[in-house]
């Protein structure tokens, strides 16, 4: 058997995780990175006050599910685990690029 380099692993999460309370999420992320060691993780997160919104929302279309997980500052996550690093964050509202 020869000496595999570790391959580098990328996981996206896209319109779910504001779906689960923040420690199933910080779980993930600390699941992930001791299983995944070096990986990088691609999702969104929104403020709490996008979450309220959202969640109006739902309600007033009868919709029964409802949005938890939220981030006063995308770099709190950098708090919850050793080598957790923000890379990069894009926010919709402050960007001038086109989408």
């Amino acid at each position: 058997m020869t000496n595999l380099k570790p391959r580098p692993f990328l996981f996206i999460a896209e319109g779910v995780l504001p779906y689960f309370e923040e420690v199933q999420v910080k779980e993930l992320f600390i699941r992930l990175s001791q299983r995944f060691p070096g990986c990088e993780l691609v999702c969104d997160a929104h403020t709490p006050f996008v979450i309220w919104a959202d969640n109006l929302q739902l309600a007033l279309a009868g919709i029964k599910a409802r949005l938890h997980w939220k981030l006063k500052d995308p770099r709190d996550i950098e708090g919850w685990g050793a080598g957790f690093r923000l890379l990069d964050e894009w926010n919709y509202y402050r960007d001038d690029e086109p989408l």
